[in-house]
């Protein structure tokens, strides 16, 4: 049976919409494992106090880069670098990739795959849907996770904010994705979790959006007036049957 879509790519948002986690990076947990694992390779910091401040300091030129641009999306693994070279070594980027996983690995307290993610995103995929990524996110960070919870090789397509120096709900992000994939803005769904960042930042690129409530998060009455669709939780079988309503069949 051929049918006619309304969408060709469906884009989702990763932390809150197909996974969830719980990360503290304030946990002295975190700063030993970043600071064993610097020692390692000779980076020596006597104690956790002394790293902070450093981490700080090589964060202090984004961190202000940040508040003058909301939009903008420092690459982190820059500031994992600099603890390096501020003692005089020249690391490699996999000597900063595994700093930055330690640390992060020391952070997170919880993390796991919402049930039925992983099956909504193969059912996309073998109906003929180009099916993407679109997160604010540190690769360093995203990627081993993505890689972990068995996600990484399940979309035609990975966008991440710090790749591209900028984040949602930023209209040049939303424009890169739909070029890269060879669409016009109103051939892509967005599904996601913020309706500032996904919901909000999609609609004024020129896509539609599915809306799923999965925290607390306070815009969420908004998000009846902007998606197309809002849900309670990670309802994948209600994101589907939205798609499905949205195709034709052609009579041939």
């Amino acid at each position: 049976m051929a049918v006619e879509r309304r969408y060709d790519v469906i884009a989702f948002d990763l932390y809150g919409t197909l996974m969830y986690n719980v990360t503290d990076e304030n946990r002295e947990e975190a700063w030993n494992a970043l600071r064993e694992e610097l020692d390692r390779y000779g980076a020596r910091y006597h104690n956790n106090e002394e790293l902070r401040h450093e981490y700080d300091a090589c964060f202090a030129d984004d961190a202000a880069h940040m508040d003058r641009d909301p939009e903008y999306e420092p690459e982190l693994l820059d500031t994992f670098r600099g603890l390096f070279t501020s003692l005089w070594f020249d690391p490699d980027d996999d000597e900063a990739e595994r700093c930055a996983w330690a640390f992060r690995q020391g952070a997170t307290t919880l993390i796991d795959v919402y049930p039925g993610a992983i099956e909504l995103l193969r059912t996309l995929r073998k109906e003929g849907y180009r099916v993407v990524l679109l997160s604010n996110a540190q690769t360093c960070y995203t990627v081993p996770e993505m890689r972990e919870l068995g996600l990484l090789n399940e979309f035609d397509d990975v966008t991440i904010s710090s790749e591209e120096n900028m984040r949602k709900p930023s209209a040049a992000l939303f424009a890169t994705v739909a070029e890269r994939n060879h669409v016009s803005p109103d051939r892509v769904l967005m599904v996601g979790n913020n309706v500032m960042c996904d919901i909000e930042g999609a609609v004024r690129a020129g896509y539609d959006a599915v809306y799923l409530h999965t925290d607390g998060d306070p815009d969420a009455p908004r998000a009846r007036d902007l998606a197309a669709l809002a849900v309670e939780g990670a309802d994948y079988a209600a994101v589907l049957e939205y798609i499905h309503s949205t195709e034709r069949e052609l009579v041939c």
